[in-house]
């Protein structure tokens, strides 16, 4: 097995859900729900946090969660990027730790709901495809798919987003509507030597994981978030 690193990214800033990867979900932390599949996973060399803050650091330390460093305030607001981020962590670790993983998994304490067999799923396309990346989805309803959405002019005419498409070619039938599908953030993994070769997380061969959509709950909205508690309530009752 390669040496694998999990990068677990926990600003302190957060609009949407105020302090939410500390905020408490059906009886624990949501940082806390991550930390356990990387503990849980036999994939996983080695699991660090990247955060700004002190208090998540020290939150993260007491579930046995390494922090390396308190990241950086240039890369901690809304703009960072993961590219920024995963940049400034895979640095350090090899300029003060002389440590240089060969795959690097991004694990957004966003998703609480993902399994560690997503994770290592995901792992086991990229290695078994040579792939540069693996980027975990899930299906989109087919009232979203692109073939059904518009735009609307300044002076108020419907078109078409698909700019190949016109009346004339318009599915009307749901089921013959091709299945598409949308990044959860459950899950992104990609090898080192692409994200310096490429500068991105993706590179070039992008393969996928596909999730249930009951897994691929994303945290970004207070109704992201009674949609999560709804989920662990039904849960706990079968």
């Amino acid at each position: 097995m390669k040496n694998i690193l999990a990068i677990i990214p926990a600003r302190s800033g957060s609009k949407g859900i105020p302090q939410k990867n500390i905020k408490l979900l059906g009886g624990k932390r949501l940082l806390e729900y991550t930390f356990e599949h990387c503990k849980s996973s036999s994939y996983i060399s080695r699991a660090i946090v990247t955060t700004d803050s002190n208090k998540i650091a020290n939150i993260s330390k007491s579930n046995g969660i390494e922090v390396p460093f308190i990241r950086p305030r240039n890369i901690s607001d809304d703009d960072s990027t993961a590219k920024s981020y995963v940049s400034h962590a895979l640095e350090f670790l090899e300029r003060e730790e002389n440590y240089t993983p060969e795959i690097i998994l991004i694990l957004q304490p966003t998703s609480p709901f993902r399994d560690v067999s997503d994770i290592e799923k995901s792992i086991n396309i990229l290695e078994n495809n040579n792939a540069d990346s693996v980027v975990s989805i899930t299906e989109i309803d087919k009232k979203f798919n692109p073939d059904w959405q518009f735009k609307v002019t300044n002076n108020g005419t419907l078109e078409f987003y698909n700019k190949n498409f016109d009346w004339n070619n318009l599915v009307s039938k749901r089921q013959e509507l091709a299945k598409t599908y949308t990044r959860n953030g459950a899950v992104y993994c990609f090898t080192r030597k692409s994200f310096f070769k490429y500068d991105n997380i993706y590179g070039k061969k992008v393969l996928c994981h596909i999730m249930p959509r009951s897994r691929s709950i994303n945290l970004d909205t207070f109704d992201d978030w009674i949609e999560a508690e709804n989920y662990l309530t039904k849960r706990y009752r079968q």
